[in-house]
């Protein structure tokens, strides 16, 4: 019995033995890993559906080294494949950049530390410490969008690794996938110079040096992809007043400026905008663009009825291969409010050899150094009536001095005459178109307008015929010209 019992003891040393042996002839593996995970979870660097339009889309990666082979080790990255569609559209190296997030890491040193774009070679992005401890970091990774980029879906590839420095331990290789879905939906932004949601004209504008005609800006962002047109068109009340007096579209016309690309309509009036009329079609590409569209009075602006008019200016886009038609593609309106203030007023301009002299309401007559031997002298006086009241008038003048010279010596009423020339255009009634003597002592009518008070234009002309007995010398005189409503 006893020796069994020693039997059971060796053998049981015996298998020990072996055990011990067994586990002294296996062989022990070190740690040095590399983990790369997207900061937002998941496997794969995802920047989701991003519109052009968008400004940039930040994305974070955490990369993890579990090492304990004693010797230092760096951290690589290399793009193995750039963002690129099926249909080899790649992003530009501009729009996908990157850096390591500074003071992620605990142990060792971040490289390049400020932003750039992400390249093909291989790109040190951390050193561990000499110990070659472990450690955890941040990449962070950014995608500005871009309103010229083409819309689609975007695949590319990372490798990241994990390389010894020093020392026999293989390399560590992981590779991370990348995916951008851009989409391009196209947006047309409206604004005026002023900010305000209107154009507006004043007809006291007109007399500036240079006026500041009010624009549209028509901001095309993003490429649709296909072409495209602009429309604009006045509302179907058009311009008019509280008391329902249309404004003369005519009277302000519209000019756009050069687009980068495309086709615009440089310029019209506002009465073509009755029905939709184009101002931009795009290439074929649809390409962003940007138009300027200036609104302009005419020299008759200041003639429309004396009134506030108010009404809007509608702008469409129209895609090409869409069954829309171009009312369902409305975008928006500006508001289009013009003020012609009141005009009653009459221009005398002596026309003589020397030249033009305009005056409100008065003329001064100049027949220079005269005597018998000089022969008959003339003045021409030309009369344009601005008015928009659209209410008759009547033109009268009076003598605001005797025609005399130097002396004081008058001239005879016989002696000085005038008459009234129509000219092409006039539309009212001149009254006295033959030779008659000028009454200095009372107002004499000269012209009655038609019966919508048009503005209008005739001429005077004043005649001194000297005799053998009329003193020479150096006459003038003045004459006022006043307007009033019938």
């Amino acid at each position: 019995m006893k020796n069994k019992r020693v039997l059971t003891l060796i053998q049981i040393l015996a298998l020990l033995a072996t055990i011990i042996l067994l586990g002294a002839n296996k062989p022990c593996f070190a740690a040095f890993t590399l983990a790369v995970d997207p900061y937002e979870g998941g496997y794969d660097l995802r920047f989701g559906k991003i519109d052009t339009q968008q400004s940039k889309v930040v994305k974070e990666l955490t990369i993890t080294v579990t090492s304990d082979i004693g010797k230092q080790y760096r951290v690589y990255q290399r793009l193995d494949k750039p963002l690129t569609t099926a249909d080899g559209i790649e992003i530009n190296r501009n729009q996908f950049k990157m850096y390591p997030l500074i003071n992620s890491n605990a142990k060792g040193t971040l490289e390049r530390i400020e932003e750039f774009p992400v390249m093909s070679g291989d790109t040190l992005i951390y050193t561990s410490n000499t110990a070659g401890e472990g450690d955890t970091f941040r990449v962070v990774y950014t995608f500005e969008p871009s309103a010229q980029q083409s819309e689609g879906s975007y695949y590319g590839r990372f490798i990241f690794i994990l390389s010894p420095v020093d020392a026999s331990q293989d390399q560590v290789i992981k590779t991370l996938n990348m995916y951008v879905d851009l989409t391009n939906e196209g947006t047309v932004e409206i604004s005026t110079d002023t900010g305000a949601k209107a154009i507006r004209i004043t007809s006291s504008d007109l007399d500036r040096i240079e006026p500041e005609n009010p624009a549209v800006s028509l901001n095309i962002k993003g490429n649709l992809g296909t072409p495209y047109r602009l429309y604009q068109k006045i509302s179907d009340s058009l311009i008019k007043s509280g008391s329902g007096d249309l404004f003369d579209l005519t009277k302000v016309k519209f000019r756009a400026t050069e687009a980068n690309s495309g086709k615009v309509v440089k310029e019209g009036n506002l009465a073509e905008l009755k029905t939709k009329s184009l101002i931009y079609a795009s290439d074929n590409l649809g390409s962003a663009n940007a138009i300027k569209i200036e609104y302009i009075p005419v020299d008759g602006f200041a003639q429309q009825k004396a009134n506030e008019y108010r009404g809007a200016i509608n702008y469409y886009m129209e895609l090409e291969g869409t069954l829309a038609t171009v009312d369902s593609g409305y975008i928006d309106s500006v508001d289009a409010e013009f003020n012609v203030e009141p005009i009653f007023r009459i221009i005398a301009t002596l026309v003589t050899e020397e030249g033009k002299k305009s005056q409100e309401g008065v003329a001064f007559l100049q027949f220079g150094e005269v005597g018998y031997k000089t022969g008959t002298k003339e003045n021409k006086v030309n009369i344009k009536i601005e008015s928009n009241s659209e209410k008759p008038y009547l033109v009268t003048q009076k003598l605001t001095a005797p025609l005399q010279n130097e002396e004081g010596y008058e001239i005879p009423p016989e002696s000085f005459t005038f008459k009234l020339e129509a000219k092409d255009d006039t539309q009212g009634a001149i009254k006295l178109t033959e030779e008659n003597p000028i009454d200095a002592k009372k107002d004499v009518t000269l012209f009655v307008s038609d019966g919508s008070g048009d503005s209008d234009e005739f001429d005077i002309v004043y005649k001194l015929k000297l005799s053998s007995d009329t003193h020479g010398g150096n006459y003038n005189t003045g004459i006022s010209y006043s307007l009033s409503e019938l």
